[in-house]
């Protein structure tokens, strides 16, 4: 993955000058047909001339080169949409070797290492389970890169719950809570900044900003509160009236917020839940009911515009909406989505249904979408 231009850049370089190649060959103490040479990118000048080349023309050494060692959020987003259809077009090997490439070209981009963990991340089902703990292994290191380096705290914060996220994929509970553990300090303010924006908008007359903002809080501790009561449930999913009454619960919220159409993703998780449910009630009917509403909203989100979006009552969200387009990535390409989502229709909680004629067509639905 070349990303210098030297060659390009010499020649420029001089003609803006206006100097002959003897003169700068006269300048440098090498022949004419040296300097020819670099400009044509036949061969390359001598790591000791970089400085004085530089120095003559002015620039950096990075300018002579054409690398630019920060790219911007459209540059990054490129390459990650490039990288993502990479892994269906090229497999994953040729694709993983060449971002590692990119990584060891932009190493001191925070930003974009974090956005190639996310990539990593969404693609690591890919991966053979020998693969997977060596990349697991890296992924955690540029994890560790990025906050012991980077100067932008938004990206060192993400970066730590990443760790934690990765050492729990590996089994390494005790590692994930040690990066996690201070957050439950009572003297950890962060939670209280939002509702102080929000009352610093009020204050300064800014009263849009201060909507726009109170819904985005809003909609992000909902969508967070029914992440967790969905982990409580399956916690507790053994524990039949805990999870029953947990299910109604949300349930009500699902409704009242209209989630499938508000969030689809967070939908379909509470859809599954409450499959997994009906099968350890051994309510099979119920369960395969659950898992068509689960196969049809799944096929509708994943083959339509998957974007977010607000609705009629969070109706302020298109800014910061469009400011995560700026600097958030795609997610993974839909066909392993759908693969994916197949994979979960074999959950052993399901095996009683798998010889099911009903269950079996819910599996096709996933295989003809996929081809």
């Amino acid at each position: 993955m070349s990303q210098f231009h030297l060659a390009e850049n010499l020649t420029r370089l001089r003609h803006n000058k206006r100097i002959t190649q003897e003169k700068l060959a006269d300048f440098l103490g090498v022949s004419k047909a040296s300097v020819s040479k670099w400009e044509t990118g036949q061969s390359l000048p001598d790591i000791a001339q970089l400085p004085r080349l530089a120095a003559f023309y002015d620039v950096s050494i990075d300018a002579l080169m054409g690398y630019e060692p920060q790219l911007s959020m459209a540059e990054i987003k490129d390459y990650y949409e490039k990288f993502a259809e990479e892994f269906v077009t090229n497999g994953f090997e040729e694709t993983l070797s060449r971002i590692r490439d990119f990584i060891r070209m932009y190493y001191s981009c925070d930003v974009a290492l974090f956005q190639m963990i996310i990539l990593l991340m969404n693609h690591l089902m890919m991966a053979d389970e020998e693969k997977r703990a060596e990349l697991l292994e890296e992924m955690i290191d540029i994890c560790k890169h990025i906050e012991e380096h980077s100067e932008d705290v938004d990206i060192c914060n993400n970066a730590v719950v990443f760790q934690a996220n990765l050492e729990l994929i590996r089994g390494n509970a005790v590692e994930a809570i040690a990066k996690l553990e201070h957050r439950k300090n009572p003297f950890h303010l962060l939670e209280g900044t939002d509702s102080l924006l929000i009352q610093a908008y009020q204050m300064a007359g800014q009263m849009e900003e201060a909507m726009e903002w109170n819904q985005v809080t809003i909609y992000r501790s909902l969508l967070s509160f029914i992440q967790e009561s969905l982990l409580y449930l399956m916690h507790h999913m053994q524990e039949k009236e805990c999870a029953k009454a947990t299910i109604d619960r949300l349930e009500v919220i699902m409704q009242a917020y209209e989630m499938k159409e508000l969030h689809p993703n967070t939908y379909l998780q509470f859809v599954y839940a409450k499959a997994m449910y009906h099968m350890i009630c051994e309510e099979t009917s119920l369960a395969l009911t659950e898992l068509q509403e689960f196969v049809e909203v799944a096929i509708d989100f994943l083959t339509g515009e998957i974007r977010m979006k607000g609705d009629s009552y969070f109706d302020k969200l298109d800014g910061y909406f469009a400011k995560m387009d700026e600097y958030m990535v795609l997610p993974r390409n839909p066909q392993m989505v759908l693969s994916t989502l197949a994979q979960e229709l074999l959950h052993p909680v399901f095996a009683p249904l798998f010889d099911n004629p009903e269950y079996q067509k819910l599996l096709e639905c996933f295989t003809r979408e996929e081809q």
